[in-house]
């Protein structure tokens, strides 16, 4: 035996018995969180995607400082004369900012920051637009109301900074981006687009002195669905964004009733198109169009919903859907039953992007008006009830009864700086959940 090498180390039975010991120790304090309420095991989670960079600001494109007289002028385009004039001058930055889109890569997307001048310690207004369209030149970016206007949002977050809230409103995924489409209706990359909106307002220099721990995420129709969303992924997609409450004002709730209502009064004629077109290219199906779309619609789908925005939507495709849509689609959707065999997995894909409830704590508020005709006001009860399955924050639905999807924003506007004040105060908002 060669006496200069040296014996193989052993493990000492004492550290194995540590080792063990400290293992099951930890699957044990999981186990107990579980059954005091926790989702799910911590070590079992699978967190979301997020690329490397998501919320780094790419470029400042354009900074420009608004007076508060100007600041006023701009909010009284869509509330009115009768507007209070603002106290505060307003910096509004134009930025491109990466999120994570299809397949977990970074994409570009644009957004504009709101920042009040003399509003230290300013909470935040994430904003997510209604529908503008698919299309590149349908950003909400890039709307001009005196030429075309697709609700003014420019004058949307006026009004909240004139009341010292910081604020950015994004674009989505795929709008400005010459190499993808945006995925209508995907609410995972909608979601997303919101809080790396959030991050990339942190990094923002001349945004240091808003408090960006007291977000509210407020979302118009299609952009409902995105704050829903937003919430939804934000624990495990971005931890780091602190989400204060969620606002929706007349908000997509369920994207297969939103279709619905085609069938019961909705205006929405254009909305199926613009659904078919997204989900086709996001999950890669084949949803059997000639059984769906009358054979007029087929040859330029593609085009013609890239082509068209909010405000030329309604003359193309019109609002009656028996000129769109196959009647025994509009016959089945009306039951809510696409069946499989003729319409390949398109109800699993839009059951998978309906808002539905979780064990969020943040607080939520649904704003509807009884006079829409777009997204119908039948769609918020149930909404709220799956909000309030398993709520651990209290959840309000409050109806608008001169109200249309137009309006809404406008008409709620003092009802949701309250809330949102209840909120930063903590106080505990108003729920009006159904009794279990």
């Amino acid at each position: 035996m060669d006496r200069h090498r040296r014996p193989k180390p052993r493990v000492r039975p004492r550290y194995i018995a540590a080792f063990w010991a400290l293992l099951i120790g930890l699957f044990v304090l999981q186990a107990f969180q579980f059954l005091m309420g926790a989702t799910e095991l911590p070590l079992m989670r699978s967190p979301l995607p997020q690329a490397p960079g998501a919320g780094t600001i790419i470029e400042v494109v354009e900074t420009r400082h608004f007076a508060a007289a100007e600041v006023t002028q701009a909010a009284r385009q869509n509330y009115g004369t009768a507007f209070r004039a603002s106290n505060h001058g307003v910096t509004r930055v134009l930025v491109r900012y990466r999120s994570t889109g299809q397949n977990n890569a970074l994409v570009p997307i644009y957004g504009r920051a709101y920042i009040p001048d003399k509003a230290t310690n300013a909470p935040v207004l994430a904003m997510a637009p209604g529908t503008t369209g698919i299309g590149d030149g349908c950003a909400a970016s890039l709307e001009q109301p005196k030429v075309r206007n697709w609700a003014n949002y420019e004058s949307h977050m006026m009004a909240y900074a004139s009341r010292g809230y910081g604020g950015i409103i994004t674009d989505y995924e795929g709008m400005r981006d010459p190499a993808r489409i945006h995925h209508y209706m995907v609410g995972v990359l909608e979601g997303r687009a919101v809080l790396d909106g959030v991050r990339a307002l942190k990094n923002l220099p001349q945004a240091h002195q808003l408090n960006t721990k007291q977000v509210f995420a407020g979302g118009y129709s299609q952009g409902g669905h995105s704050v829903y969303w937003a919430d939804s992924v934000a624990v495990d997609y971005a931890p780091d964004v602190e989400l204060a409450g969620i606002i929706g004002w007349s908000p997509v709730m369920d994207v297969a009733e939103t279709w619905r209502g085609v069938t019961a009064g909705s205006t929405l004629s254009w909305y199926g198109p613009y659904v078919l077109t997204s989900y086709s290219d996001f999950y890669g199906r084949n949803y059997n169009l000639p059984n769906i779309l009358l054979p007029q619609w087929l040859p330029n789908l593609p085009t013609d919903v890239n082509n068209h925005c909010i405000d030329t939507n309604l003359g193309f495709w019109g609002i009656d859907p028996v000129k769109v849509f196959t009647p025994q689609f509009l016959a089945d959707l009306r039951t809510g039953n696409l069946p499989v065999e003729r319409y390949g997995m398109l109800q699993t894909d839009l059951e998978a992007n309906q808002v539905k409830g979780d064990r969020s704590t943040t607080p939520k508020l649904i704003n509807q008006g009884m006079r829409d005709n777009v997204v119908l006001p039948s769609q918020q009860p149930p909404a709220l009830a799956r909000l309030c399955a398993e709520s651990r924050a209290p959840a309000s639905l409050k109806q608008y009864a001169n109200s249309n999807h137009y309006t809404v924003m406008r008409d709620s506007f003092n009802d949701t700086l309250a809330w949102m004040e209840q909120i930063r105060n903590r106080q505990r908002t108003a729920s009006t959940c159904p009794a279990n």
